[in-house]
């Protein structure tokens, strides 16, 4: 599949209103304890941001707000991106929690990542079922809100549950092992198929490099090395730097001369072939749709979070435990089907040095039935840690994510567009809203508008 997180760029002036905004927050932020903190410059833009050491501190100190200042630093400008498309300055003001924020962004990046998979590692032919699964049916779609409506994070309130979250969802479990052709991109067209391998070629060529550079990045920042050994892989790091960003300044003419054949090719493709898998690059298009607006959404109230958690340190504290009773709740429901509230649970969670320390109280072995609580715990555990790191890299993630749903919709795009200069009729896909949980259970309409995500 193609990263894309590898191939990201912003223009100089994006790039410099996102350092003056982030330089205030830092500079009104609470100290952060770290070790290396490198910025350097090139061609007027923030590159190489490098922190080798985040301490977060439990009791008087910070436990997470610092790092989420410093997150918003090191995100560079795919987050300003993200926060000034049409569809985020339009939604309106959303007081999600940062649990739900970081549900969304995650739920944009499944998606992305999702669709990637559809369109270039998943094989089709003229046999194949799994395009017509892209067209998700409403008892579909019905279900996983029904789902997400008593979820611990949604249930009793009054946000908006993120198409997103249905997409990434239901296009995980679509799969297809057999084919004539390794990807859609190829069943469709040979030219497509081909030019994505060798745009994917530049991509790897760019990976290896990367690789290269954080291997010897992390040798030179042994502790017990010659001042010699250092010198020379600092040489080689040296050496490496403008091999990348000559690899990086190649990478974007090329995509964009991809995007260009896709519409031409796309234009040639058999009336058959076409008509066979329209119905996935609809849907798939959709999705990319709904993904983009979740993702801006997210880090739109990120950034007010980020500012509201430095002035209130106990918010992240109330976070850990709201993500630690719906984990709780979501292995039991996982390995049960029975969805519990835990009204009565009252977990007690430490953050440390990147670890979560968690006790579980209040659940009963009525709660639990044949589960070892042992293992509620430890998977809780985990589950919660992870969470923890997610919020502190969201804006970090959803920069990834804004580019390979930019990039995943200038294909589809291109794709449909050639398909209608050749006479194609497009059919409607699947539509999911972005509704309530007492809409889900009333059965009533949600908002006309996809990026409606107010409370």
């Amino acid at each position: 599949m193609l990263d894309m997180s590898l191939v990201i760029a912003c223009d100089r002036k994006r790039a410099y209103v996102a350092e003056i905004v982030i330089r205030l927050w830092v500079e009104a932020s609470v100290s952060i304890w770290f070790r290396t903190l490198t910025v350097s410059r090139a061609k007027g833009n923030i590159v190489d941001r490098k922190l080798s050491e985040i301490r977060p501190f439990v009791g008087n100190s910070p436990v997470l707000p610092g790092a989420f200042v410093l997150a918003c630093f090191l995100s560079g400008c795919g987050a300003l991106t993200a926060m000034t498309k049409p569809s985020t300055l339009m939604a309106p003001k959303d007081e999600a929690p940062l649990t739900v924020v970081v549900q969304r962004a995650e739920a944009a990046n499944s998606t992305a990542t999702q669709v990637d998979r559809l369109l270039t590692a998943t094989p089709a032919d003229n046999d194949s079922v799994w395009p017509k699964q892209t067209q998700l049916s409403d008892d579909t779609i019905a279900s996983v809100e029904k789902q997400m409506a008593d979820h611990p994070y949604y249930d009793g309130t009054a946000f908006r549950i993120s198409p997103a979250i249905v997409w990434a969802d239901e296009l995980a479990v679509i799969h297809s092992d057999a084919g004539a052709s390794p990807s859609l991109l190829a069943a469709l067209s040979t030219e497509i198929g081909d030019g994505y391998k060798k745009l994917q070629g530049r991509v790897s060529d760019l990976a290896a490099l990367q690789g290269r550079l954080k291997t010897e990045e992390a040798a030179r920042d042994q502790d017990n090395i010659s001042a010699a050994d250092r010198k020379a892989h600092q040489a080689t790091i040296d050496a490496l730097s403008p091999q990348i960003e000559t690899a990086k300044t190649a990478l974007d003419p090329a995509k964009d001369a991809f995007v260009t054949s896709c519409r031409v090719s796309a234009a040639k493709v058999p009336a058959d072939v076409r008509d066979r898998f329209a119905i996935a690059l609809i849907n798939l298009r959709e999705a990319v749709k709904q993904a983009d607006v979740a993702n801006g959404v997210a880090v739109l109230r990120y950034s007010t979070l980020a500012v509201e958690v430095v002035r209130n340190p106990l918010m992240l504290k109330d976070a850990l435990v709201a993500a630690a009773k719906a984990n709780a709740s979501d292995y039991i429901f996982e390995k049960t089907g029975n969805r519990l509230k835990f009204s009565g649970l009252s977990p007690e969670v430490k953050y440390e040095n990147g670890k979560v320390e968690l006790s579980l109280n209040g659940i009963s072995p009525e709660d639990l039935g044949s589960l070892q609580l042992s293992d509620l715990l430890a998977e809780t555990t985990a589950r919660t840690e992870r969470f923890a790191g997610e919020a502190v890299a969201l804006l970090s993630t959803t920069s990834v994510t804004d580019g390979e749903l930019s990039f995943e919709g200038d294909i589809l795009d291109a794709i449909l567009e050639g398909f209608h200069s050749a006479g194609w009729q497009s059919s409607e896909p699947a539509r999911v809203a972005a509704r309530t949980p007492v809409e889900i259970h009333a059965g009533t309409a949600g908002p006309s508008k996809a990026f409606s995500f107010g409370k």
